[in-house]
């Protein structure tokens, strides 16, 4: 594996300013409904534009209709209840548990995959904050005019 460049260097300044006005969108071949789309949205947003690659797009797509699907199947779940009663009167583990259980499963590999957990972007965390602030200051800065003052962050 290569190592990466600072997110300080020039290179890395256009590779940014080239993505920040992109809008990343899911992928064609992996329809997403209205509901899929919205997850979809708040999983690109956890990097930066130029931080995403084409594969890597992909497994959010898959991500997003996952949670979706997760939700989905939780709700019906928490109607039914976790234990049903079957056509001759018994009581029954609902089959819905399994499903919810894989899918929680799915998620949480998903979001390995795509090293969207802290210890995945980087395994020191100061510099995992670091990186990530820069990077939407940076893109930030590229999609705004900067012409209104922005207030410093607290540390």
């Amino acid at each position: 594996m290569t190592k990466r460049s600072p997110i300080t260097a020039p290179s890395n300044h256009v590779r940014i300013a080239q993505a920040a006005g992109l809008k990343i969108t899911p992928p064609a071949h992996i329809p997403l409904d209205e509901t899929e789309t919205l997850h979809f949205d708040s999983i690109i947003a956890e990097k930066a534009n130029s931080e995403w690659t084409a594969h890597e797009i992909d497994i959010a797509a898959l991500f997003a209709w996952s949670l979706h699907q997760l939700n989905e199947q939780t709700r019906l779940m928490t109607t039914e209840g976790t234990i049903v009663i079957v056509a001759d009167g018994q009581s029954k583990v609902n089959p819905r548990l399994k499903a919810v259980s894989t899918l929680f499963n799915m998620v949480l590999a998903y979001r390995r995959t795509l090293g969207i957990h802290s210890v995945a972007k980087m395994p020191n965390a100061g510099d995992r904050a670091r990186r990530n602030e820069l990077s939407r200051e940076m893109q930030d800065g590229f999609l705004g005019d900067d012409l209104i003052a922005k207030p410093d962050k607290p540390n």
